[in-house]
């Protein structure tokens, strides 16, 4: 009996030795199996990184890209918008330029016309009473050509021309033309003397 149970044992231990073995060898083959997998996955999620990371560069370059398409053509919508009001404001300032020197020769010849006109005057003023002989006023002559009004002619003591001392000859009619082109018709005169009415 002694000696079965020592059999028994030694057999009992023998097989414990060989499921110990083929329980390592078993843990030896799953260890190796899971670090296979996870390399594995680990070479999986570096491509899935890498892929990623190179999508993402790719919509980032494309949007850059599209950004800066974006810039450049509001940079050349805002280059064409200044380049059009450039245009315009130099087609005003030009405009008003030549405006201003229409205005400036208008202005001179009206000065030049005015400063005419009044010189003209100047030499209508009757050289006794010192106004101007504007229409309807008469104006007579001396021999010389002097005028005077007729006021003036009407007075006793101007006997003479006050300028050369000469007779008076008879009316101006140009001076008096001259006077309603220079002073117009205020009032008109009938050949008889008297102001014309109007109807």
């Amino acid at each position: 009996i002694h000696q079965d149970n020592s059999d028994l044992i030694n057999n009992f231990e023998d097989v414990n030795e060989v499921l110990e073995s083929d329980l390592r060898k078993n843990l030896s083959e799953r260890i190796r199996v899971l670090k296979t997998d996870i390399n594995v996955r680990k070479q999986e999620l570096a491509e899935s990184l890498a892929q990623a990371f190179r999508i993402r560069r790719e919509e980032l370059d494309a949007a850059t890209t599209k950004y800066n398409q974006e810039i450049e053509n509001i940079d050349q919508r805002y280059k064409n918008k200044v380049d059009s009001i450039q245009t315009d404001y130099r087609a005003d300032i030009l405009r008003m330029r030549n405006s201003l020197k229409n205005l400036k020769v208008v202005l001179s010849d009206s000065v030049d016309e005015q400063v005419r006109l009044d010189k003209g005057r100047q030499e209508l003023e009757c050289p006794v009473c010192l106004e101007l002989m504007k229409p309807p006023r008469r104006i007579w002559q001396c021999s010389e050509g002097h005028p005077v009004c007729e006021y003036c002619r009407k007075k006793p003591e101007v006997t003479c021309c006050p300028m050369c001392k000469h007779y008076f000859i008879g009316r101006s009619t140009i001076a008096e033309k001259i006077a309603r082109a220079v002073f117009g018709d205020e009032e008109k005169v009938t050949l008889t003397g008297y102001k014309q009415i109007k109807a």
